[in-house]
């Protein structure tokens, strides 16, 4: 759980840059 909020920490500072990693690190963690 800790690993989902630091990506949802860094994907509120740089949504333009994690916008495109974030959702296949969320497919992978909770498919």
């Amino acid at each position: 759980m800790e690993n989902t909020s630091e990506l949802n920490v860094k994907y509120k500072i740089f949504p333009t840059q994690y916008s495109s990693n974030y959702q296949p690190i969320t497919v992978k963690k909770h498919p």
